[in-house]
């Protein structure tokens, strides 16, 4: 059988392992980088002269539903979760086309504009394996973005542009807009004790009547401002937990020299599928923190530090509960204080940690790897294409 592979974004470098993954299947591929290949006629002409048994997109892409003839049908991984209103205005699906997504809330996202077939399923393992030994040499590791520029704060300046100049404008962003917001975020700050997401609900209730009506002048409809608030939580759940611990060693875009925090060693960044491998397997303890909006799913975090022979201390959720057995293949906190208990319990205990880290490396690269998630999409695929 013949699969034509899509990539959209030039940044999932990891193509390589689905490609590879399907020709270990027995697949003949044909990859297509659809950033460099823009023009409808010059896709339809390679999908014509390879005739595909299906189409694999890496992420959903209605666009190509659009432009692929039926009746082949189009495979859509889908990793990031979804939270632009956008995507739900801008994206249709027909029923040739099947979805696969790494967040369980957003299946019902999918029904709702037209795929008739949506599935959850886990990310997977996409680092390459470290090339150092790994004998630990920072204590509580964390890679990733802090989210210090996220666009709450972008559209914040941005309504203070528009309303610079018109005092009545000024004035209701002054008085309304944002005095709500830190309200709202002061709440959802709170929750942080249990680790809740509560700004769905604050919104439900609160953004009503006329407060709703000069939301509306500001573009900031119920769903924009859950959105955008969301993306502030997040940031607030990793300062909240992060900037708790004694000494972090962190790693990621510029926002982090921006903190200024007693207790962090920024080291910059680190490329995705390279550094981090060497850098959780140097670590005594890695952090996860999964963003406060996306508790229904695993960041591909969680599967590349236990692949990397790391030792993964990371937030309790459903979703990981379902993969992995607590205290065997990681360690779970629900609150700072479990965090910092088990910090500091498992910095001077490294056989107990060695043993977990050595059966999460064994778990996930039996489970949990890029070829057994295509082979569980070629399971539940082909007996209905």
């Amino acid at each position: 059988m013949k699969v034509i592979v899509c990539r959209r974004h030039k940044q999932h470098l990891f193509i390589e392992k689905i490609i590879s993954a399907f020709e270990e299947l027995g697949y003949c591929v044909l990859f297509i980088d659809l950033e460099l290949t823009k023009k409808a006629d010059e896709f339809l002409k390679k999908i014509d002269s390879f005739s595909p048994d299906f189409i694999f997109s890496l992420t959903a892409n209605s666009k190509i539903s659009k432009i692929i003839p039926d009746p082949i049908p189009i495979i859509n991984y889908e990793l990031d979760k979804i939270m632009s209103e956008k995507f739900v205005d801008n994206h249709s699906f027909k029923k040739r086309d099947l979805i696969f997504t790494t967040y369980k809330k957003d299946v019902p996202v999918f029904l709702k504009i037209g795929a008739k077939n949506v599935y959850y399923l886990p990310f997977f393992f996409n680092a390459h394996n470290p090339n150092v030994d790994p004998n630990p040499s920072h204590e509580v590791s964390f890679v990733g973005t802090i989210g210090l520029s996220n666009d709450f704060r972008w559209y914040i300046e941005k309504m203070n542009k528009i309303a610079d100049g018109n005092p009545k404008a000024l004035h209701l962003l002054e008085e309304v807009v944002l005095p709500f917001f830190h309200q709202l975020l002061k709440k959802q700050k709170d929750a942080l004790e249990t680790n809740s997401f509560i700004i769905p609900e604050l919104i439900d209730k609160s953004l009503k009547g006329e407060v709703l009506k000069i939301f509306s002048a500001f573009n900031l409809h119920p769903l924009r401002s859950q959105l955008l608030l969301s993306k502030e939580a997040a940031f607030q759940q990793r300062c909240y937990f992060l900037n708790s611990i004694d000494l972090l060693s962190s790693w990621g875009n510029s926002d982090w020299s921006q903190l200024n925090w007693k207790n962090n060693r920024y080291q910059g960044p680190a490329e995705l599928y390279k550094d981090t491998s060497n850098i959780y397997a140097q670590s005594k303890i890695n952090l996860n923190i999964q963003r406060i909006y996306a508790q229904d799913g695993l960041s591909d975090r969680v599967f590349n530090v236990m692949m990397a022979g790391g030792f993964l201390l990371t937030d309790r959720n459903a979703s990981i509960q379902e993969l992995f057995i607590e205290d065997r293949h990681l360690v779970l906190f629900s609150s700072k204080q479990e965090m910092l208990e088990k910090i500091n319990y498992y910095r001077i205990h490294p056989d107990k940690r060695d043993e977990i880290a050595m059966n999460g490396k064994k778990e996930v690269l039996a489970n949990h790897s890029c070829l057994s998630r295509m082979r569980k999409i070629l399971d539940t695929v082909l007996p209905i294409i």
